[in-house]
């Protein structure tokens, strides 16, 4: 019984694609975190916990 064993060489292409697959994918999840931030910053007075005009700073209660 004779046995060939193929030695696939090392190619440059899939760790590169997978580092572009992956920079694409880190990009896409901050770029929609970041517009989800900023629209839960600016969204009008009810949707908003901010009131610029009248701020509390609330520390709990306490004796």
């Amino acid at each position: 019984m004779i046995i060939f064993v193929v030695e696939r060489e090392e190619s440059i292409v899939q760790p590169f694609l997978l580092s572009v697959v992956g920079v694409v994918v880190g990009g896409t999840l901050a770029g929609v975190t970041l517009i989800g931030v900023i629209q839960s910053q600016t969204d009008g007075p009810a949707q908003s916990p901010a009131n610029v005009s009248n701020p509390v700073i609330d520390y709990g209660t306490g004796q």
